[in-house]
């Protein structure tokens, strides 16, 4: 089995079927050269690159992929490999989902956990927030703002700029149990994707879904939104980049009831298809296919 990326792997992977003869399986965990943010040189470096994507999946038993969009998308480019195709989605641990909900005391807190990176700033937040500050609706003592990651100068200097020093905070890297634990205690999640990547399903959603605590999604039309329709509960969704949308979904948060909402049936299901356990059990039938 390889995984990939890095595609190394999954070349490795084939060429070491065709000379085991052993079958195999191809786990992308991001489409390969049909990924909206492969760009190449020349012409033949994308053709090197076609080349070997073509013989892993030439050479592999199955193919798993972690979105229904990846899935459709590779089922195009390789209609005649199509049926090796299975979706199997990163899921969450629930030992890294602690109970600790949200209290409701204290400063309503907004929570993001993972990296920003250069198309992915979050400006649109960042400017609902400082037109909410000037009108005298957001301050220091009523609303904070953390982001738990890589630390990015970019974002660092857009929060000086629009003057959010003291209600967005970036804590850089954490430990995996504190930053889940701090999703867990947020009353409101920030989710983020760029406009051009309807085809993404954040690894992080898994998570924010299983506390079952209110998401904010500035995201595209895509898989993530059908995912958040399908089993979200508590979900305020916007286009990117849409200040005004965003401006709206704050103020209906920071009024709304903060109290942890009651597990549903809902969550308990989701909690129930989308463990690692479940995941793991999917994986090995997936292996048993193709002993």
């Amino acid at each position: 089995m390889g995984t990939g990326p890095p595609y190394s792997s999954l070349i490795a992977a084939a060429l070491a079927q065709r000379r085991t003869g052993l079958p195999m399986v191809a786990d992308f965990q991001d489409s390969w050269t049909i990924h909206p943010d492969t760009k190449y040189p020349t012409p033949a470096h994308r053709t090197i690159d076609e080349d070997l994507e073509a013989l892993v999946w030439e050479r592999a038993a199955r193919v798993t992929v972690v979105t229904r969009t990846i899935a459709e998308r590779y089922g195009r480019r390789y209609p005649d490999l199509a049926p090796k195709i299975r979706v199997l989605y990163n899921g969450f641990d629930p030992d890294d989902v602690p109970s600790v909900p949200a209290t409701g005391e204290g400063p309503f807190t907004i929570t993001y956990t993972g990296s920003f990176y250069p198309h992915t700033p979050p400006s649109t937040l960042l400017r609902a927030l400082e037109g909410l500050r000037a009108e005298g609706a957001v301050s220091a003592d009523r609303v904070q703002v953390e982001f738990l990651g890589r630390p990015e100068a970019t974002v660092e200097a857009e929060i000086r700029a629009r003057g959010l020093e003291g209600i967005v905070h970036m804590r850089g890297f954490r430990p995996l149990r504190e930053a889940t634990e701090a999703a867990a205690r947020a009353d409101l999640l920030y989710l983020l994707l760029p406009a051009h990547f309807g085809e993404a399903l954040s690894d992080k959603l898994f998570t924010y879904l299983a506390t079952g605590n209110p998401i904010l999604a500035e995201i595209p039309e895509g898989e993530c939104r059908r995912f958040l329709a399908e089993w979200g509960e508590h979900v305020d969704v916007i286009p990117p980049g849409d200040i005004a949308a965003m401006v709206a979904a704050l103020r209906r948060a920071i009024r709304a009831d903060r109290r942890a909402p009651p597990d549903s049936p809902r969550l308990r299901d989701y909690r129930a298809a989308f463990s690692r356990e479940r995941q793991a059990r999917e994986l090995a039938e997936i292996l048993e296919e193709i002993r």
